[in-house]
């Protein structure tokens, strides 16, 4: 995970889909997962803190995952996708730096494309 700058930060800001501006966010931090419970994990943390706060991120993760895939397989050829219904709904707009030719990669190695479902690599 990287700092990001505070205009980067207003920047995704903007955007008016919770999904996107999380999306926008995850990739402009290079974070692999979404980390909320897991911030609040001490090293004198109880082990079942730890485990349950692991599970209840990932947990969230994969929410947002799929309601991303969603929004991904309604892509059309001009890169707009009829999932997102307020704000910005192009793509190549929306993550300019992220998505080119029906394709972006966020959490690392996963890439999804408009043309296929979103294969997940197991642990």
């Amino acid at each position: 995970m990287k700092l990001i700058h505070t205009k980067t930060l207003e920047s995704i800001s903007q955007h008016k889909n919770k999904i996107v501006r999380l999306a926008a966010y995850l990739l402009e931090s290079d974070s692999d997962y979404i980390i909320q419970k897991m911030g609040q994990v001490t090293p004198d943390s109880d082990m079942t803190d730890v485990v349950s706060s692991i599970n209840q991120d990932l947990a969230s993760t994969a929410k947002f995952v799929n309601s991303l895939a969603k929004a991904i397989q309604t892509v059309d050829e001009n890169d707009v996708s009829i999932e997102l219904d307020n704000g910005e709904t192009n793509f190549s707009k929306i993550f300019p730096n992220h998505y080119k030719d029906g394709e972006i990669t966020i959490f690392g190695a996963v890439s999804y494309t408009h043309l296929t479902l979103p294969t997940i690599c197991s642990v």
